[in-house]
């Protein structure tokens, strides 16, 4: 008598596996603006003392004698190093001969002071601003449609991947299928294999740490160093000192304003 075969096939998942796209926060944009000034008269100079973005430096690109400039001319770049106090360097040294000169893309952090030491000018100064933006809605549509096109492209690999398990796994039923009917023992088929979560996580840019003072006295000193301006109201003050100085004590700047009032007034009666 024939041997009764029981052919069971096996469901196979066509479902797609799941995307996680994780929530990141969105990130500062860097972006490069052109900068210039020219210095005219006798010890003519500029002060640029930026503006409240956290990350932004001046890259100076290159320097140039205006129209009716004759003679020797020396320009001398002064800003805040890394201790805080105020650094003086030539910037460039121009003549009738040498009247243009391309700067090797030397990058200042804000405030920084332009001075002419030597000649009159007029003396045209170049630099790229770059400072780091927050993203507007177009950038982060922008930055949607291209993580739409990379989930999209994600999703067809991985229908081409299921679709080449899927055609091996019927091949592995058939094979089991025949085996039984020669046999006469009843196999299961194999399931197929578990789907990988797929995750693509953005690398986070590392925040720029504030500048450490020891004590007040310390920042005292480093505020009397900077080479531009201060704010004469009491918020713009502080921020001043939080954004431009780097520091981080929320204790201090109380004590900060009276101090600086103090100096004001000791200037202005000078």
């Amino acid at each position: 008598m024939p041997t009764k075969i029981n052919t069971e096939m096996v469901e196979l998942d066509d479902s797609d596996a799941e995307i996680e796209m994780p929530d990141q926060p969105m990130m500062p944009q860097r972006k490069e603006y052109l900068w210039g000034t020219d210095l005219t008269g006798k010890n003519a100079q500029i002060k640029f003392e930026g503006g409240d973005a956290e990350d932004e430096t001046l890259v100076f690109k290159s320097a140039a004698l205006g129209a009716g400039a004759s003679g020797k001319h020396v320009v001398e770049l002064s800003a805040v190093d890394v201790k805080s106090e105020k650094v003086t360097v030539t910037l460039c040294v121009l003549n009738d001969t040498n009247c243009y000169i391309r700067l090797p893309s030397i990058s200042v952090e804000p405030p920084i002071l332009l001075k002419l030491t030597e000649g009159e000018g007029p003396i045209n100064i170049c630099a790229n601003h770059v400072v780091s933006e927050e993203w507007d809605d177009e950038d982060e549509d922008m930055m949607d449609e291209e993580d739409d096109e990379e989930v999209a492209e994600e999703m067809d690999d991985r229908e081409e991947e299921e679709d080449i398990v899927e055609a091996e796994v019927k091949e592995e039923v058939k094979t089991e299928v025949k085996a039984v009917a020669t046999s006469g023992v009843k196999r299961k088929a194999e399931e197929s294999p578990q789907k990988t979560e797929v995750k693509k996580v953005k690398p986070e840019k590392p925040k720029k740490a504030p500048k450490t003072y020891a004590t007040i006295e310390e920042l005292q000193k480093a505020i009397t160093a900077n080479p531009g301006g201060k704010p004469k109201k009491e918020e713009k003050f502080k921020n001043w000192v939080k954004n431009t100085m780097k520091s981080s004590n929320e204790d201090w700047l109380p004590d900060l304003w009276t101090w600086h009032q103090e100096q004001t007034k000791v200037a202005e009666a000078k």
